[in-house]
């Protein structure tokens, strides 16, 4: 196997948003999110990329009237009532609509060729939230299933919100069919909880941004017959920041050396983030993305690296040597 350069982007608007800030501030992201999906899609074609989009299946619906009708039976499962989608539902109105619902850009990811519309879970679902527990993580993977269904979407790869992988959780996904889900890198800052402060890790997050502080976070991948495959993240794309413009060029090289390396030794490279990131300065997002996609370009001639998306991934892995 040669080296795989994977994208995947956790497609969630304002459902992954709503317990960390206001609408009003975060509303220059959320109003041009749509434009955003238009115009990644547009650099996929153009560079010939396979992504992932991990998709929160509120997102489906097309108007409040829509969602009620699929509420689940146990809507008050986490301790903290602020993390929860269903008590947010009862208490807004849900408007703007593009804020909250993406039926039909999700219906255009899906027709652009090699995007796989895979589960964000249906409620941007926390599994390691205190309260909630698998029989709710299981009502929540059935109104997916639903819903997604109910659109055509066949889904067999999930990413986690927040990350938040439970491993007691995992057998659970084989009985829907889901066959990769994204963990973590390997390291201790990027897992949650844990025993390291918070702020510590985010002090070495955000050093890592730049320079090379906790590896390349690249992997073989084995073959295997059975089971789920975790399909690691390498790097999550952070959004352009005026405020270190000046160190650009060096998030750059960062994420370049990182995909040379996967390319040379014939392992994954596996890039992360939400369209909503990009809903502020789009453009320097937009450039600073296809800089790395012409990188891409570059190791796909010099080292035959190949672009997969995580269902594809899967499935050479699965595949007779």
């Amino acid at each position: 196997m040669t080296g795989r350069f994977v994208v995947s982007l956790d497609f969630e608007k304002f459902w992954g948003m709503f317990d960390h800030v206001s609408v009003d501030e975060y509303k220059e992201n959320l109003r041009n999110v749509d434009d955003v999906v238009d115009r990644l899609l547009e650099l996929f074609v153009k560079y010939r990329v396979h992504a992932t989009w991990a998709t929160v299946g509120l997102l489906l619906h097309d108007g409040r009237d829509d969602i009620e009708r699929y509420l689940p039976k146990d809507r008050d499962f986490y301790d903290n009532p602020s993390l929860n989608p269903y008590e947010y539902i009862k208490g807004t109105p849900l408007e703007p609509y593009e804020f909250y619902f993406a039926p039909r850009a999700i219906d255009k990811i899906a027709s652009t060729p090699f995007q796989e519309i895979a589960s964000h879970t249906y409620s941007h679902y926390y599994c390691l939230a205190e309260g909630q527990d698998i029989c709710n993580f299981k009502e929540d993977l059935d109104l997916f299933r639903v819903v997604s269904s109910s659109r055509g979407y066949g889904v067999t790869t999930i990413v986690f919100p927040r990350n938040q992988v439970n491993k007691g959780y995992l057998p659970l996904l084989l009985e829907y069919g889901i066959t990769c889900y994204r963990g973590n890198e390997d390291h201790i800052a990027y897992q949650p909880g844990g025993y390291m402060h918070t702020l510590l890790k985010r002090i070495i997050r955000f050093l890592d941004r730049y320079v090379n502080f906790t590896g390349h976070h690249t992997y073989a991948l084995d073959q295997q017959s059975e089971g789920l495959l975790n399909v690691r993240s390498s790097r999550f794309l952070a959004p352009y920041d005026p405020r270190f413009r000046k160190w650009e060029s060096l998030r750059l090289k960062r994420i370049k050396d990182s995909m040379t390396y996967a390319a040379k030794n014939k392992q994954v490279f596996h890039l992360w983030w939400h369209p909503h990131n990009f809903g502020k300065h789009v453009d320097e997002n937009m450039v600073f993305l296809e800089s790395l996609l012409k990188h891409f370009v570059y190791l796909n001639e010099t080292y035959d690296m190949q672009s997969r998306n995580m269902a594809e991934l899967a499935l050479e892995c699965k595949s007779p040597k």
